[in-house]
């Protein structure tokens, strides 16, 4: 036998022609080959997978929670990892020193760009997250910024036209050098002011999208959904079970329908394993049961995977 173990994927739907009466909450496979173990073997489920269609259950996949907000301005859908990482690029800290934001002196000392990145943040954030939150001192900065800005764009202005008269280009050269510039100017205003309405929509939708689903994982399964599956298997030993001894073999919880969709997973990092009903076996029995123990009613076609794994305990 394989030192590590060994690991048996059993579906509901398998071994049908031989056992047509199997389902998704009871099923027996035939396997392979005959299992021989040795007394020290032990078995524990790693891994279920399960249909969340029950009989007579009207809950459903709630596919608004999970709807992803889609941006006029982007021209597309937005992702939750763009509005996260959007999220984080207007949080992160800047290498300018705002408490001096009112310093005229040292405004203008400030690059294109650093000034750009002030223009950003005082029109995409709300004013309580401003390094000033005074709407009469907010105005001022703003309005530095803009004068800055377009100081910034007419001295540029100037030298493409001194490049172009000093180059002995002709007067129309110069206007060309000029109405190209302008054109950029223009360019560039449009460009931010795209950015700031794409801020303020993503903003919106990624705080209403949380919401929602922060909201969606706080629904729970209405009366007719169990809330717990519990595993059992015939080649598990008995153990005790509440009042009574039965061959369990593990517990899965039932998530909210309207958020996890058609199907759920459960995968057992720390398995625990049980010893063995007996020894050698060429079938395997799977049983799921509710909370009260009673059979489970998939809808017809569901399907349960089940992954045992079988190893030597000393």
């Amino acid at each position: 036998m394989d030192s590590l173990g060994i690991t048996y994927t059993l579906q509901s739907n398998a071994s049908k022609q031989m056992f047509p009466n199997n389902n998704a909450s009871q099923f027996i496979v035939q396997l392979p080959m005959e299992m021989n173990l040795t007394d020290d073997y032990a078995v524990a489920l790693l891994e279920i997978h399960f249909s969340l269609a029950f009989k007579g259950v009207r809950e459903k996949f709630n596919t608004s929670n999970n709807r992803v907000p889609r941006s006029p301005f982007l021209g597309g859908i937005i992702s939750t990892h763009m509005l996260t990482s959007a999220a984080k690029e207007l949080q992160r800290p800047l290498s300018i020193d705002r408490s001096r934001l009112l310093d005229e002196t040292y405004m203008s000392s400030l690059t294109p760009e650093q000034l750009r990145i002030l223009e950003r943040e005082f029109n995409q954030l709300p004013s309580s997250e401003l390094p000033v939150t005074d709407e009469q001192q907010i105005a001022q900065v703003k309005a530095n910024i803009a004068d800055k800005l377009n100081e910034n764009q007419t001295k540029r202005g100037v030298e493409a036209v001194t490049m172009a008269h000093s180059s002995g280009g002709s007067h129309l050269k110069a206007e060309e050098a000029m109405q190209k510039h302008q054109h950029l100017i223009r360019a560039q205003q449009e460009r931010i002011a795209e950015e700031s309405r794409n801020a303020e929509f993503w903003r919106k939708s990624y705080m209403s999208f949380t919401q929602e689903m922060s909201k969606g994982a706080m629904n729970v399964n209405t009366a007719g959904i169990p809330r717990y599956l519990y595993v059992y298997c015939d080649v598990v030993k008995k153990r005790c079970l509440g009042d009574t001894y039965a061959h369990f073999l593990h517990v899965v919880r039932v998530p909210p329908i309207r958020v996890s969709g058609d199907t759920a997973m459960d995968r057992i990092h720390s398995p625990m394993y049980n010893r063995l009903e007996r020894n050698t076996f060429n079938q395997i029995e799977i049983a799921l049961r509710d909370e009260r123990g009673q059979e489970v009613h998939f809808e017809d076609g569901a399907i349960v995977i089940v992954t045992l794994h079988f190893k030597r305990i000393h």
